[in-house]
């Protein structure tokens, strides 16, 4: 595949594919999604741009930067570094800090930043009236089960620090272990760089930083990106935040693979999955959002299915994403039900009843 705007039939049913597996997945794919998606083409950077931008177009959000075909440079091109959206700047703290009022549940992870935007505003106070301010860590460590707002929460905190005036450009740039770690010695140094770069003036979200030090034995290059990674938070301390993410056990493993990590995430902020009760009000939510009403007996139904999913959850349990997961299986079981009944009024457009939530399954 050379040029993805002129998709053959087979590129355009992979891309059809990877559309739906975003919608299902929290309007999510990584760049590892991708590349397994089109095992035998070798993506050039105009090619993922342009995959980019059909993504976009469909609101699905592409994590993880792009490492280039062979031949192209080595390095991984970090996205480019651009000011937050007009939308996002017309907010004011205030409206951002309403925002994350806003979310369901997480009242330890809204109490913890706030008091994090509370030091900020005094810092830039005691400046102000001439008394001597230390500079506030921007830096956090994430921790908590998939699905339960940690990523977007960090975007949320990047636009307040760019409200706050502590970032000077603000955008968000995600990265993992695939986008920081090379194959051979010096191209992690590389590539960790390349990504730090494109994210100063703003925040590096860093999902899954526990693979980064999975093996301290000094064999595995993660260790280097590690090193990288805290030379910049040192050397660039007024305008640039990282917020390490992962599973709370693991990313102590993460805190305790280097001495200098753990007093530069100072801030440790932990999210708890989420009650039966708080499942299904995002459930609602999300009906509400996309303007369905939910029958009684459905919501009984619906209701029964978080409490059985929270009380019976293993590792698959992905909170948010799994009651997204199961709106959208309702959503198909409701079509399916207009479709064969022929009533297509308003009305049942917008109603979800209790055949449509019924017996459904989740992975």
């Amino acid at each position: 595949m050379n040029n993805p705007s002129n998709l053959n039939a087979s590129s355009s049913s992979i891309l059809s594919d990877l559309i739906q597996r975003g919608r299902e997945h929290n309007e999510e794919l990584s760049v590892e999604d991708l590349e397994k998606a089109f095992p035998d083409h070798a993506l050039s950077q105009e090619d993922m741009d342009q995959i980019r931008f059909i993504l976009q177009a469909n609101r699905i959000h592409l994590q993880g930067s792009f490492v280039p075909a062979k031949g192209e440079a080595t390095a991984a091109p970090p996205p480019k570094k651009a000011p937050a959206e007009d939308e996002d700047d017309a907010l004011s703290l205030e409206q951002l800090l309403a925002e994350l009022d806003g979310f369901i549940g997480l009242d330890a992870v809204k109490e913890e930043v706030r008091t994090t935007v509370n030091m900020i505003r005094i810092a830039k106070e005691r400046r102000e009236h001439g008394l001597i301010s230390s500079p506030i860590t921007l830096h956090m460590v994430f921790t908590g089960n998939p699905g339960t707002g940690k990523t977007t929460i960090a975007r949320l905190v990047g636009k307040i620090y760019k409200k706050l005036g502590v970032l000077s450009t603000g955008q968000f740039i995600e990265a993992d272990r695939s986008t920081l770690v090379g194959r051979y010695v010096g191209e992690t140094e590389s590539r960790t760089k390349a990504v730090i770069d494109s994210a100063m003036g703003g925040m590096l979200f860093i999902d899954e930083a526990y693979s980064l030090a999975r093996d301290t034995s000094g064999k595995d290059f993660g260790i280097a990106a590690i090193d990288v990674l805290i030379k910049a938070m040192e050397d660039n301390r007024e305008d640039f935040a990282v917020i390490a993410a992962g599973y709370p056990d693991l990313m102590e493993q993460f805190l305790a693979a280097n001495p200098g990590l753990r007093s530069r995430f100072s801030t440790v902020i932990h999210f708890p999955d989420y009650t039966p009760k708080e499942l299904t009000q995002i459930f609602l939510q999300l009906c509400q959002k996309e303007e369905y009403t939910v029958d009684t007996t459905a919501m009984i139904c619906a209701e029964a299915f978080f409490r059985d999913r929270y009380a019976n959850r293993r590792e698959n349990f992905a909170n948010a994403r799994d009651v997204r997961n199961y709106f959208e299986k309702a959503k198909r079981n409701q079509a399916n039900r207009l479709v064969r009944s022929g009533i297509i009024t308003t009305k049942a457009l917008e109603g979800l009843m209790l055949e449509d939530v019924q017996n459904i399954i989740l992975d």
